[in-house]
This record gives structure tokens, C-alpha cells and sequence, in this order.
């Protein structure tokens, strides 16, 4: 058998077996070999990285080159909105100045600042609820368009009954600029004596031109004794409207007419003293003051004008 050859250590101031010692050295050899070759891959690695780039990196660069080319339009889009804004500030300066003579007491430079409060809004969240808002006002605009169609549908058919309403002067007379012999008590022109007047009378010239005052049907158009050429409208069940005297009749009995329709002209014909129009507003069978009837004809004031006027007691003209 062999023997172990030994050999002082002065570190450790012992001996220490040969063969032992060799594999320490064969180990740090080996540890340092490692080691080594870590930092020499690691070097290889990072070169490698920085001289060749992956897929994922080239994708990601073209993705940062793109919003860089983005921000550069935007950001010169910007410039020239900004700018534009400025030469419309300074044109609503000067129109102020022109106007007004003075300078604006504010100035809308500070719009230029907007981008900088947009930047802090939580853009998810102003969207969710502008969507909902949205929703909402889609929702309101339905029920009121729903209740506008509603009201048109009660306005027309209001509207055609107030058609059939006798509304209007049967003659021109806005300026008031013909003698008006009113409704009730007045003088009878040819026995001089007190008579009830069922209407009012118009001294205007021969020719002049009468209008329909309401919708309804011609259910009279001849020449009678009293009358003369005369016209008798039906509107409704309520209203009948009576037209002497006239030099001409314009309609034919049965026929529909609409209000300020001509339907015939002023004349001096059956009992008359001098050329002018009978004119009557029959509610129910009975005549009414049509004075009362004039509401979309005249100004407040030139209403109670001619009603002063109807009113006075006079000579009847019929």
C-alpha cells in the first residue's frame, strides 16, 4: 500500500495531504472557468441585443415611429388652429372697437390654454357618460316629439273649427276709412222711424270687392226684394253669415268657400239709399253684433274704434 504524501501549509501551519489539495485547485480552476464564461455570454448578449433586434422590438418601433409622426401632425395642426384662432380673435377685436368704440372687456386669448384642462378629463369616463346622457336626451326627444305631434293634431283640428268662426271685415277697411253703420236700434231710411238693425253696413264705393270671413258653404247666392244680390254663407252648425246688396255675386249656391275668398262686389241693389254692404253674423238662428267678430282683423285700438262707430245710433243705409 501506497503511502500519502503530505505538505506544510503556512496559511493553516499544518500538513495537509497532497492529493487534497490538488482537487481545491482542479475546483477553482473549474469555478473561475464559470464564471468567465457567464460574464463573457452576458457581453456576447447584450452586444447581440443592441446589434440585432427581435421581432416584438422592430413591431414596437414602427408602433413609436408611427405616434411620433402622429403627435408631429397634431401638434402642427394645433399650431395652425391656434393661429387661425388668434386672426379671429383679432377680427372680433376690431368689429368690437367699430361697434362699439371701445376695446372688449374680455379677451378669448385664454381658449388657447384649452388643451392643457382636456389633458387632466378621464376620457373612459366622459364617454360612458356622454353615451349615457345621449341615451337619455334620445329617450326625451321621442316623448316630445310624441307630444308635439299631439299638440299639431289638436291645432289642426282647432284650427278648422276657428276657420268656420267668422273672424274678419267682410270689405277692406284696416285704416277704417269707410263710414260704418252698426248693429241695433237705428233710423229706417225711408219711413224715419226707429228699426232694429240685424247687422252692420259699409258705405264703400261700387266695385269694391267682398271677402268670404269664414270656411263654410254657399247656401244662397240670388237676388231678393229686401237685399238685393245677396249671399248667405253657412260655416257650421252655429254660424251663418249674410251678404246685400251687392252689384255682383262671385259664388254659386252649394259651393265651398275658404275665408278671403271674393265672393262678390259692393252694389247698391234692393232696399238701399246709397251703394254700400249689408253685412250679418247669425249665431244660432238669431243675428249678433259682428263688430264682436273682428278679432283677427284689427289692432286693439282700431277695434274699439269702429266699435264706438257701430254703436252710435244713425240713419240704417238699407
Amino acid at each position: 500500500m501506497a503511502q500519502e504524501k503530505y505538505i506544510f501549509n503556512p496559511e493553516t501551519l499544518g500538513y495537509e495531504s497532497k492529493s487534497r489539495s490538488r482537487l481545491k485547485k482542479i475546483a477553482g480552476i473549474i469555478i473561475f472557468q464559470a464564471v468567465a464564461a457567464i460574464f463573457i455570454f452576458a457581453i456576447i448578449f447584450i452586444a447581440f441585443s443592441y446589434m440585432f433586434e427581435t421581432p416584438k422590438q422592430k413591431k414596437i418601433k414602427k408602433e413609436i415611429a408611427v405616434f411620433e409622426k402622429q403627435y408631429k401632425e397634431l401638434h402642427k395642426r394645433r399650431q395652425q388652429q391656434e393661429e387661425y384662432l388668434k386672426e379671429l380673435q383679432e377680427k372680433d377685436k376690431a368689429i368690437y372697437r367699430e361697434i362699439f368704440q371701445t376695446e372688449p372687456e374680455i379677451d378669448s386669448s385664454y381658449l388657447s390654454d384649452i388643451y392643457i384642462d382636456f389633458e387632466k378629463i378621464d376620457v373612459r369616463r366622459t364617454v360612458k357618460e356622454n353615451k349615457k346622457s345621449l341615451i337619455k336626451l334620445s329617450s326625451d326627444i321621442d316623448e316630445i316629439d310624441a307630444e308635439y305631434r299631439r299638440i299639431i293634431q289638436l291645432a289642426e283640428s282647432k284650427n278648422k273649427e276657428l276657420q268656420q268662426i267668422p273672424a274678419i271685415q267682410p270689405i277692406y277697411n284696416n285704416n277704417l276709412n269707410y263710414h260704418v253703420s252698426g248693429f241695433g236700434k237705428k233710423i229706417d231710411q225711408l219711413y224715419k222711424s226707429p228699426i232694429f238693425h240685424s247687422g252692420i253696413d259699409y258705405a264703400a264705393p261700387e266695385g269694391t270687392k267682398v271677402y268670404a270671413t269664414a270656411d263654410g258653404v254657399v247656401i244662397l247666392a240670388a237676388n231678393q226684394r229686401r237685399y238685393g244680390n245677396q249671399i248667405i254663407i253657412k260655416h257650421n252648425s252655429d254660424y251663418q253669415t249674410r251678404f246685400a246688396h251687392l252689384s255682383e255675386i262671385s259664388v254659386n249656391s252649394g259651393q265651398r268657400i275658404k275665408r278671403g275668398d271674393v265672393i262678390g262686389l259692393v252694389g247698391n241693389t234692393g232696399k238701399s239709399l246709397i251703394p254700400h254692404l249689408h253685412y250679418e253674423v247669425i249665431y244660432r238662428g238669431k243675428p249678433v253684433n259682428p263688430v264682436n267678430y273682428f278679432f283677427l282683423d284689427l289692432f286693439p285700438e282700431d277695434y274699439i274704434k269702429i266699435k264706438y262707430l257701430a254703436n252710435k245710433t244713425g240713419l240704417s243705409l238699407d
